[in-house]
């Protein structure tokens, strides 16, 4: 590991520096939208992973396992959308008042 280091130490900083970003983002995204939906966009994440993975072919997957897969990702699309319209339906009531 510190042969590693010492031979690519650019490499370690830019990773290092990218980690503290991703924290700071992820701190950002709770603040914004709530614990649940970062929850949701790390299932998201996940079970797109997998797809991408199976439709290239580098992975295998049952029907079963596909068929969940797709599930999840469109229950998401759905709560994404019910989520935006009910922002949405907040947003002049707020203006108004």
């Amino acid at each position: 590991m510190l042969r590693a280091l010492a031979a690519h130490p650019l490499a370690f900083w830019v990773a290092s520096c990218l980690g503290l970003a991703l924290q700071v983002a992820t701190l950002l995204v709770v603040r914004a939208s709530g614990p649940v939906t970062l929850k949701l966009l790390a299932l998201v994440r996940n079970a797109a992973v997998v797809l991408a993975e199976v439709l290239r072919g580098s992975a295998a997957g049952s029907p079963a396992q596909l068929a969940g897969y797709s599930i999840s990702l469109l229950a998401f699309a759905k709560y994404t959308q019910l989520r935006s319209r009910q922002a949405g339906d907040r947003g002049p009531k707020a203006k108004a008042a």
